[in-house]
Order: C-alpha cells, then structure tokens, then sequence
C-alpha cells in the first residue's frame, strides 16, 4: 500500500499519463460514452435477492461466509470489471455488508480513461487532477468553483496560471470577508450546501451562487469541493435542481465521517443514500477517471477484514 502510494505521488509531479488504470473494457467504451451521452445504464437485476443470515459483529452486520459468497452482488464485484449502482428499490433489500462492498469497489473504479492528466496544486493533500484531454479541459475564457480552501489556494492559483480560467474560491470556514486575491481569483465567504442558509456561516446551493454571481448561463469548467461531509446533500440538490448540466469535471472528495475516530465501518443507511448519490451522478453522465483513497481514512473492516477509507478523492467527466 505505501509503495502504491509513493509510486502514484513520483507520477503527479505535472503532467500525467496512466494514473489508476481503466479497463480495456472501459478504454474502448470511452467514445461510444462520449457520443451517446442519452443512453441509459442497464439496471443489473440484484432485485428478489434472498433474506441472508447474520453473524452479529458489534455495530456491524456481516453476511455468513456461505451467503456472502452466493450474493450476486459480491460476484459482480469479483468479476473486477465495470459496476452499476442498481435503483434505490433494489438497495434497499441489500445488507449491510452487500452495501459497504458495493460503494469502496465502485468509487474505487475509473469508468473513463483519461489519457492525460495534469496534477494542479499540491502533490500531497490540496492537489487535484484535471482531466487535460481536448474535449474536457478549460480553454480560456472558462469558470472554476473551488470550494473547501482551508488557506491553501494551490489548486486555484495552478488553474488560473495553466488554463488562464477564472476562479471562485468558496469557503466560511476561514473566516475572511469577501474579497479579489488576484486579476483572476475571488475568494466568497460562502459555503456550498445543500440549502440556502445564514445561520452561522452563510450557505448556498450551487444554483444560488450561479445566480448571485451572473454566472446562471455561464458553464462551469471544473467543479472541485473538498466541503466535509456537505458534498452528499449539495451534490443531491444539484442533481434535482439540473445544476451540474453545465459543469464539465467534477472533483470531489467523499466522506462518510469526518469526526472522531474516522476509521471504522459506517452504518448502513450512510452507504445507502451514498449509493444513490453516486448512481444518480452517472446517470446524468459523469464518469470516474481518477480516484485515490484519503489514507489517513483507513481502516479494516470488522467483517471481511479489508483495508477501506472512509475518505476518498474522485475526480469525473461529464460525457454528456
């Protein structure tokens, strides 16, 4: 795991070509996702799977080995190749353990391959990829929204010096009123959410902020948020509201737990409204190419034993 680590920070030093690998499967889908954006997913058929029984573990529900190794869903996941999230119905009737399988492998996949990638901001903590292909990347004059800054403003600075873009950093954490950092660079005293909000720190949907900016009609090239735990309700919103139309790349980091300890498994219903979340985001067309897990969010699982993280950083195209 730390040779994995080492070898894919030595990779992101600028420029990028390779990173977690796609499927060939996947490598030759990449066109035919790019051309026919309106065609929906097949829905695998996980639906009438039979009750299991349980071995009680303390706040975790594990699967018999016997039914583990039976569950259809655990032999897609096997298979290591491309997974749909099946409907909201269907999850519903999956365990604990089905579920919890289903979210590490799935985030844990690319869909697409990007050929080339470029790491803006920070190699560790703080940087991100951008997906530089000449369909996805941001050709000036372009748009970014940064939110979750937290003082570090390498990704924004990179951006606004590689593609020339104009950036919005957002984030009320920091305290700091309103203001122009730089020619390209505006800092908000705003936070992304899934509702608009002036109790303490002042909240927004995505929409809204489009709005208060006069960006409504302006597409978005990148859209990075780093927003602790926020991201799930603002993301759902976004996705009712039509917000992400516009929005080209999506980088995001996921958490299911923020407080202390981070490191353990998380209840059932966390992966489940996680799980449609993540399948509603490929409906509408965006599609994994990067995605790294958080390592100071590992922990192993009660029941199979498997090194997972609650934090993990995925960066999307939106193919449509």
């Amino acid at each position: 795991m730390k040779k994995d680590l080492i070898q894919r920070l030595e990779e992101t030093v600028v420029r990028i070509s390779g990173g977690t690998s796609a499927s060939k499967d996947q490598q030759k889908s990449n066109s035919s996702l790019a051309k026919e954006p309106s065609q929906k997913p097949p829905v695998p058929s996980y639906r009438g799977t039979p009750p299991v029984k349980m071995r009680i573990i303390p706040d975790v529900r594990c699967m018999a080995d016997n039914d583990y190794n039976a569950s259809p869903i655990i032999a897609d996941i096997k298979k290591n190749e491309n997974l749909l999230i099946p409907p909201e119905a269907t999850l519903s009737q999956l365990t604990f353990e089905e579920l919890s399988s289903l979210y590490h492998s799935y985030i844990e996949r690319p869909q697409f391959l990007c050929p080339r990638k470029i790491r803006m901001g920070l190699v560790e903590d703080g940087g991100w990829f951008v997906c530089d292909m000449e369909m996805f990347k941001p050709k000036s004059p372009c748009v970014v929204y940064s939110a979750g800054i937290n003082h570090d403003f390498s990704f924004d600075d990179d951006v606004i010096k590689y593609y020339g873009c104009e950036v919005h950093s957002f984030d009320p954490s920091m305290k700091v009123n309103d203001y122009r950092r730089n020619s390209l660079n505006y800092f908000h005293n705003i936070g992304i959410s899934g509702t608009d909000s002036t109790h303490g720190w002042r909240m927004m949907t995505l929409g809204s902020i489009k709005k208060l900016l006069n960006h409504s009609d302006t597409p978005i090239s990148i859209l990075k948020a780093d927003i602790e735990m926020s991201e799930w309700t603002a993301l759902s919103e976004m996705i009712q509201a039509g917000a992400l139309k516009q929005v080209r790349q999506l980088s995001i980091e996921f958490h299911l737990h923020i407080a202390p300890p981070i490191q353990k498994d998380m209840p059932r219903d966390s992966y489940l409204f996680a799980l449609n979340v993540l399948r509603d985001l490929y409906t509408i067309g965006f599609r994994i190419f990067w995605t790294t897990p958080n390592y100071s969010c590992v922990f192993q699982s009660k029941c199979r034993q498997k090194r997972l993280s609650n934090c993990q950083e995925v960066n999307f195209v939106n193919v449509t």
